[in-house]
């Protein structure tokens, strides 16, 4: 099991690395590639909350990185890559989810957000990604009957506020 985590936190620093090393710009394969490990890591059933935890922080990393350098992965919708769309797609909406249950602020950072208000605008992000997670990740914390639920600061919470507001997203 321990080898099994090692694996996981080894591919996720290797990726990141890749990220950071390369000048230029990914190739659609590279792209399909980090993100079904993404997809693949995030979804992994780490029972140490310490090393899930870096995954999803590293995972965050990775597609922040990509956004940067060279904007959210956008794919020709050719039969083929319909499959690659949808990797990308959701590696991004779990990451996104879990790192807002776990670092609420990284993906609320007003850096981020206009970054990401960015790639909607220009169309490369689909708009209902960032949205959906928001809304549920908020609907969550505020269930009353809710096992799980975060403690959200002031802070965060007007984070929260002002991303709607940026996004020009309703509650």
């Amino acid at each position: 099991m321990l080898h099994h985590r090692i694996k996981l936190l080894l591919i996720t620093s290797l990726l990141t690395v890749q990220l950071k090393a390369q000048s230029d710009t990914l190739s659609d394969a590279q792209l399909i590639y980090t993100y079904h490990e993404i997809l693949r890591t995030d979804r992994s059933n780490v029972k140490n909350e310490e090393i899930r935890h870096l995954i999803f922080r590293r995972n965050f990393n990775t597609i922040i990185s990509i956004i940067r350098t060279q904007g959210y992965p956008i794919l020709l919708v050719e039969p083929k890559k319909r499959k690659d769309k949808y990797i990308i797609f959701e590696a991004s909406s779990i990451t996104f989810f879990h790192i807002l249950q776990t670092f609420p602020d990284k993906l609320l950072d007003p850096e981020i957000i206009n970054l990401l208000k960015t790639e909607i605008e220009s169309g490369r992000m689909p708009n209902d990604l960032l949205k959906k997670e928001l809304i549920v990740w908020k609907k969550m914390n505020d269930l009353p009957n809710n096992k799980y639920p975060q403690k959200i600061s002031t802070e965060t919470l007007t984070l929260y506020q002002n991303a709607l507001k940026v996004l020009k997203m309703e509650e």
